[in-house]
């Protein structure tokens, strides 16, 4: 087989196998990084017994391709992506039974994000718990009536990496909910003017308020859809690994990050053999022998 052929291998058949598993359960560490090397050793190897180098690192090669990389998925982070799908159902879907069965169970009449794993938990919910990081960096609530939303503590503000209020809250300030913001269908500019300084202000009156009484709700603001899914949460852990790395001064320096999504993608759908396309792009990330 050519690398293009292991590479549809290793996506069909080993990152398949695992799937359903990861969905329910979070895989010991050491295992998924045994699984890797299996299979980078595979992807850059001709033989079993040979050893051939390795080019370029793994953790590249787990980027999607419009960043570079080549779709593989790192399995740590696959893993919590699909365990975030199972928390996005339970807090979307309160009526399902899952979701009651592990409301009832394990968190009762407590918010979810303030529950604690207890050793007596299964390793099921452990898992799903473990996912929290990822879906509270992802989520962001849309202003309805403002009644259930938290000034300064929820994640509301559009136009905002985290989504976060950024004035300082006064000593003397009052207000807690984004309802008390909100006088006769609009916003209270004076009150805000008050509260808040002119960048927050800014992006509060940006957003639209409905005229009639609709509740405040949860999305997902990495998606079009405003719907949880697989990939776009495999895509923010990737993000939030490499900010980490960067703010710590440890990540790689690469030709390739300087390429914009729009050539790795023109890249990826030209017409012509996968194996062109492979040596393409080694090529464009300077890993030729």
């Amino acid at each position: 087989l050519s690398q293009a052929g292991k590479e549809t291998l290793l996506k069909s058949v080993i990152l398949a196998l695992p799937a359903y598993v990861m969905s329910c359960c979070r895989l010991p560490k050491a295992l998924c990084q045994n699984v890797c090397s299996e299979m980078a050793r595979f992807w850059w190897g001709q033989r079993e017994d040979e050893k051939k180098v390795h080019w370029i690192g793994w953790n590249r090669m787990t980027d999607i391709k419009a960043e570079g990389g080549l779709g593989f998925r790192d399995l740590q982070d696959f893993n919590l992506a699909l365990l975030g799908k199972q928390l996005w159902r339970i807090l979307m879907q309160p009526n399902l039974l899952v979701s009651r069965v592990m409301k009832a169970r394990y968190f009762g009449r407590k918010s979810i994000w303030d529950t604690l794993p207890k050793g007596s938990d299964s390793w099921c919910w452990k898992s799903l718990l473990s996912a929290r990081g990822v879906l509270e960096e992802g989520l962001r609530r849309r202003v309805g009536d403002g009644e259930s939303i938290k000034i300064w503590e929820d994640r509301w503000l559009p136009g905002v990496e985290d989504g976060r209020i950024r004035s300082q809250r006064k000593v003397d300030s009052k207000i807690q909910r984004v309802s008390e913001l909100i006088k006769e269908g609009k916003w209270d500019r004076e009150l805000l003017r008050q509260e808040f300084e002119e960048m927050d202000r800014l992006q509060i009156l940006k957003i639209p308020l409905s005229l009639g009484k609709v509740m405040d709700r949860t999305y997902w603001a990495k998606s079009s859809s405003g719907v949880y899914s697989v990939k776009t949460g495999y895509k923010l852990i990737k993000e939030m690994k490499r900010s980490q790395c960067q703010h710590k001064g440890t990540s790689e320096p690469s030709s390739s990050r300087m390429i914009k999504s729009q050539n790795w993608s023109f890249l990826w759908g030209l017409s012509m053999p996968n194996k062109l396309k492979h040596f393409i792009w080694k090529c464009l990330q300077n890993y030729i022998p």
